[in-house]
């Protein structure tokens, strides 16, 4: 009665999967013979989770019935047969609740770069993030305006891209410690780190604008009709070259 159901049949992204992990200990996956048990156990892996394990359900109802219970990292290059159904439980909840208004010390993070719970909270309000929103969180420090998105675009796609490795580690380690497992972690310098990512709903601005405002020029591109931008500017220098540049 508690089990979520999604289905990886037809589709070339994992992110239904992502999207119930983070809010329900089992999730029932159907499967195709490209997303079997193996590239599952090997996305999640990819993502970072490792408090799961999965149970392969093969030829139900079929002579060569069988159920598995297996540890991702014992599952990811083992053969199953096509007709399977695959149940992802989680071993062990979040170490920190996902939620709106995490506290700033319970992020990794360099010091002062994070965008602070109250300029955060605001971001997001004026962000107006839809359950089914695509969000760019750009320059994203630690990832914590990412990671609070994926509470409230909880059906859709969040991306935090960070151009130093360093970072986008932190930003690894808090998605895992919080199970925001929606946030994919992007690193590269802007713009060409945007260009494989799906047209945005929502851009959150929080770092990497300086002198050049060509990632500002990409968001402006390309986001959505009916789209929302925030910019959150430290510098006087950074706020008037964002306001000429919007003029």
């Amino acid at each position: 009665h508690d089990v979520r159901v999604v289905s990886l049949h037809g589709r070339n992204d994992f992110t239904p999967l992502f999207a119930a992990l983070a809010r329900f200990e089992r999730i029932a996956v159907f499967t195709d013979p490209q997303n079997g048990p193996a590239v599952i156990a090997r996305a999640l892996l990819e993502r970072g989770v490792v408090d799961a394990q999965l149970i392969v359900l093969e030829n139900l109802g079929a002579p060569g019935e069988t159920a598995r219970r297996l540890r991702m990292e014992d599952a990811w290059d083992l053969p199953f047969s096509d007709l399977n159904l695959v149940l992802v439980e989680r071993t062990a909840p979040p170490e920190i609740p996902l939620m709106l208004g995490i506290p700033d010390h319970y992020y990794f993070h360099e010091k002062g770069l994070i965008t602070k719970l109250a300029v955060r909270a605001t971001g997001l309000a004026m962000l107006g993030v839809a359950p089914d929103a695509v969000v760019w969180d750009l320059g994203a420090g630690c990832g914590s305006v990412a990671i609070e998105a994926s509470h409230l675009a909880h059906e859709g796609r969040i991306f935090a891209v960070e151009r130093e490795s360093r970072r986008a580690a932190m930003i690894r380690e808090n998605v895992r410690r919080i199970g925001a497992w929606l946030v994919e972690t992007i690193t590269g310098e802007m713009p060409d780190a945007l260009s494989a990512l799906p047209d945005p709903d929502r851009i959150f601005i929080g770092g990497g604008l300086g002198q050049d405002t060509r990632p500002l020029a990409v968001a402006c591109h390309r986001l959505k009709p009916g789209g929302r931008i925030v910019i959150h500017c430290i510098l006087l220098d950074t706020l008037f070259r964002a306001k000429e540049y919007l003029h």
